[in-house]
């Protein structure tokens, strides 16, 4: 799931790249988020059954994960302006225009933020408790989350002009 999450975020992310500053990068953009949430809920689905709490994942709780990211992509689809305003030319962002987020856009993100350290916390908490090749393991998964979480928050800021989350993912 996090692997096909991350192709579609990075693809999605060499497109908007290729037209920057064109409406097909704004366009290419809405892609981005089907993968963000492949990879934010395959994050925290592997960090269930890596911490030994696989009897949670069931139909069910996968389905009620699910509807943030239902919602959210087909408001993206139907209507970006629920999502975000494209605002003034630049070149300084991966897109070539000023991205406003809007309050959908904002609980998008806390959703995810909220799984991606939930799911951290649980791995940290493994890697406390476990032996030592598990927690050289639980570390190494937890400085690319680490990683990914900067680069994302910077990214929004626009310090960064390329996301580079995928990356850390990998």
């Amino acid at each position: 799931v996090m692997l096909c999450g991350e192709m579609i975020w990075i693809v999605s992310g060499i497109l908007v790249a290729h037209y920057r500053g064109q409406p097909l990068a704004v366009f290419f953009s809405r892609f981005w988020y089907p993968g963000v949430n492949l990879v934010v809920l395959g994050f925290f689905l592997f960090a269930l059954e890596y911490t030994g709490r696989g009897e949670y994942i069931t139909r069910q709780t996968v389905a009620l994960l699910s509807i943030e990211p239902v919602v959210f992509n087909t408001a993206l689809w139907i209507d970006e302006s629920l999502v975000w305003e494209t605002g003034e030319q630049t070149m300084k962002t991966m897109r070539g225009v000023v991205i406003h987020h809007q309050p959908l856009f904002t609980v998008h993100a806390v959703y995810s933020y909220v799984l991606l350290i939930a799911g951290s916390i649980m791995i940290a908490q493994l890697a406390v408790r476990s032996e030592r090749i598990y927690r050289r393991q639980s570390a190494a998964i937890l400085v690319g989350m680490v990683a990914s979480l900067i680069g994302n928050v910077l990214y929004h800021l626009y310090v960064l002009p390329v996301d580079t989350t995928p990356l850390g993912f990998a």
